[in-house]
């Protein structure tokens, strides 16, 4: 989440009425690039979707209340006074979801990642909701339009690399599924009921698999001194536990990484840059260039 609309206190007290919310205290949530996101009363949060229009807005509640219906813990909406979950700041959709008190899965908590991976192969296991987009995690066909005016040398190399590593990959052996898509840490949530929660689903597609394991792979990778190798290969085999059947590999799981790296490197560049707002230190584009050059380099020694 981050702040990209900055409504007024009374504009934020109208939106949590339309949902039968008296406003005592509202601030905003800091972290993530995508959306603005205010903790309300301590108990709701309200996002304004900036990245979404109505059309959007309602397949994130539509993936969000399937997989709920389907048992994986998740965020749930609340109606607004029109009978929609989606409402609407200055033309920017707008939906109010129940807090979830408690704290992110940290990488040094190997067994609840045990229990998140197991909850990721049962996504893939669900019916997707009709309508679903596909491959959502791909690089713009532009993505180098988008970088021309920047002295960024070091970011093109490493996305050209991760296309390179990725279109050499086969990746159809193990099918397409509903993925996450968003497989961070800090969306994989320990909540105060002990329950694991999976939150934020705005970029859940029909995508190979593999890519939320990338993702989480990206995610654990805390520094640089971290064996890439043995982090993949430990998620991996969590997830092939549980999924005896799949067929994804190693050498799949690395290249999918690198090129996740990448693509987050470049839309970091592009929020820090273009659209010039804050990102977290650990999540900026040079943090995820090293990233992708460092999945990179372990790829290389394991041929």
């Amino acid at each position: 989440m981050a702040t990209y609309s900055f409504p007024t206190r009374q504009e934020l007290s109208d939106l949590a009425g339309e949902y039968g919310v008296e406003l005592d205290s509202a601030r905003p949530i800091e972290g993530g690039i995508s959306n603005s996101s205010f903790l309300i009363n301590q108990r709701f949060v309200l996002t304004l979707l900036d990245a979404h229009n109505v059309a959007s807005a309602d397949a994130l509640v539509e993936v969000t209340e399937h997989v709920a219906h389907h048992g994986i813990p998740t965020n749930s909406f609340l109606t607004a006074s029109t009978g929609r979950k989606v409402s609407a700041w200055r033309g920017v959709p707008a939906v109010m979801k129940v807090f979830v008190t408690g704290e992110p899965i940290a990488p040094a908590s190997p067994s609840l990642q045990t229990v998140a991976v197991g909850m990721m192969h049962a996504v893939h296991g669900l019916p997707a909701p009709s309508g679903l987009r596909a491959g959502v995690r791909r690089f713009p066909a532009n993505w180098e339009g988008a970088l021309a005016d920047w002295d960024c040398d070091q970011l093109r190399a490493s996305i050209r690399q991760a296309l390179m590593n990725f279109s050499a990959t086969d990746f159809s052996s193990h099918g397409q599924a509903l993925t996450h898509g968003d497989f961070f840490l800090d969306n994989i949530i320990l909540g105060d009921d002990d329950r694991v929660y999976i939150l934020d689903w705005e970029y859940a597609a029909i995508d190979f698999p593999v890519v939320d394991l990338a993702i989480l792979l990206v995610s654990n990778i805390s520094n640089l001194d971290a064996d890439v190798a043995e982090l993949a290969d430990e998620i991996l085999s969590s997830y092939l536990s549980v999924a005896p059947k799949s067929r994804i590999c190693l050498p799949q799981l690395l290249a999918a990484a690198n090129y996740m790296a990448a693509l987050l490197a470049f839309h970091r560049f592009c929020t820090q840059n273009i659209r010039h707002q804050k990102v977290h230190p650990d999540l900026n584009s040079d943090a995820l260039i090293r990233v992708a050059d460092h999945i990179h380099g372990a790829m290389i020694r394991r041929q």
